[in-house]
């Protein structure tokens, strides 16, 4: 297995020791969900844009990379070494822009990426606190399922309130997100967001799979 020694630039994205395929598989399915997303943007919405694409791409990029790099050894590593809480705790804070740029680019789904943020970050912040690997990993698995169930059903309501066929403006749920009024409708492509958001903070990064915090309490005890 050829080993890579990663920039000092990259750390937080790779570790700084990684093998090669860890490596490229990133920015191979970054690149790929980033196409396919834009992709399904285009054909699910009309007059959206060109900034709000790119921003789109850029976004999707980093969170599916993300996923991947965040499920690697060498990332985890990086960022559950002893002494890394403030990085962690940053790296979480950092995040609070993913979801609030799709917002602002996405006003009708403001109601969606507001639970997405406000699942994800604390329940990824609970996880962090977990010290045992197998606690926090059924901890984090539990909470993604019960995240992705009901991010994706807000997710439909939205859809169905902007569609008048299936309900319009006028359910409940629309009268949240719109104050009532008619607005674009809500692209549905945009709940596969939450889903991704939500692995790779809550089951790829918070669950410490390098054993340095369980190390780290059995030499303090």
């Amino acid at each position: 297995m050829r080993m890579v020694k990663i920039p000092k630039i990259l750390h937080e994205l790779h570790g700084e020791l990684a093998p090669a395929y860890a490596i490229w598989t990133v920015y191979l399915g970054g690149t790929l969900a980033a196409v396919l997303f834009v992709l399904l943007l285009l054909n699910t919405t009309t007059g959206l844009e060109w900034w709000k694409l790119v921003i789109s791409a850029l976004l999707m990029l980093d969170i599916a990379g993300g996923v991947i790099a965040n499920l690697s050894r060498s990332t985890n590593e990086y960022y559950h070494a002893p002494g890394n809480e403030r990085l962690r705790a940053g790296f979480l804070i950092l995040h609070i822009a993913q979801p609030a740029l799709f917002a602002l680019m996405f006003p009708e789904a403001l109601l969606y990426f507001a639970l997405v943020f406000l699942w994800t970050l604390p329940a990824s912040y609970g996880v962090t606190r977990i010290s045992q690997q197998e606690k926090a990993t059924h901890a984090a698995s539990l909470l993604v399922t019960l995240g992705i169930l009901i991010s994706t059903g807000v997710g439909v309501l939205l859809y169905r309130s902007t569609v008048p066929a299936l309900g319009g403006t006028d359910a409940f749920i629309g009268s949240i997100a719109a104050s009532g009024k008619p607005g674009p409708d809500f692209p549905l492509v945009l709940t596969a967001i939450g889903p991704l958001f939500m692995v790779k903070l809550i089951l790829g990064f918070a669950v410490d799979r390098s054993g340095s915090a369980h190390e780290s309490c059995d030499s303090g005890s």
